[in-house]
């Protein structure tokens, strides 16, 4: 588990996830990878912070051992809302993981459409389908999007989980001959 924490000492009150100030309990808003494959190594990168957000953005790059010897890059990333600024926190992102020869997956909450996903040229979308609001889904906010050297074996949007954004899933192979 490599946790970063992004706002500490947040009440969901606060974050607006509850409307009943009775209703709310303090905690942290952050992110999270989880892995059963041996971490290698781990970095934030940090995106800054749009006018009007809580707190900064973020992104987790995490080095995963597949293998003996594979190693694939996931990098975790929840951007702003702010439609003017998610752009450029993209850039920043893609300007810090520079794709290289690492096999790479960059899977979060984007809170861009996909026409706007294609700003990460030399990535591909892993799932397609709605993802936002959760009751009755319109729009695909949630991406995964993944380098050459990844293979997409299966990819769904499931039923929801107590967000306001479905999940999705996919699963993913390492190319033969893209071990980094």
């Amino acid at each position: 588990l490599i946790e970063l924490e992004v706002l500490g000492g947040t009440s969901l009150y606060d974050l607006g996830a509850v409307s009943d100030i009775a209703a709310s309990e303090d905690g942290s808003w952050g992110l999270a990878v989880l892995s059963r494959l041996p971490v290698i190594g781990h970095e934030n990168v940090w995106l800054g912070r749009a006018p009007g957000d809580m707190g900064p953005r973020a992104a987790q790059i995490t080095e995963i051992g597949v293998g003996a010897r594979s190693v694939v890059r996931v990098v975790n990333v929840h951007l702003t809302h702010r439609l003017r600024y998610g752009p450029g926190q993209l850039r920043c992102l893609l300007r810090a993981i520079d794709a290289g020869h690492t096999p790479t997956v960059i899977a979060g909450d984007f809170n861009m459409s996909r026409p706007m996903i294609y700003l990460a040229r030399s990535y591909r979308p892993a799932v397609r389908g709605r993802t936002w609001p959760a009751k009755c889904p319109v729009v695909q906010l949630d991406h995964v999007l993944v380098s050459q050297g990844i293979m997409v074996v299966d990819r769904q949007v499931v039923h929801a989980a107590g967000s306001d954004h479905l999940p999705v899933r996919v699963a993913l192979r390492v190319a033969r001959g893209h071990a980094a």
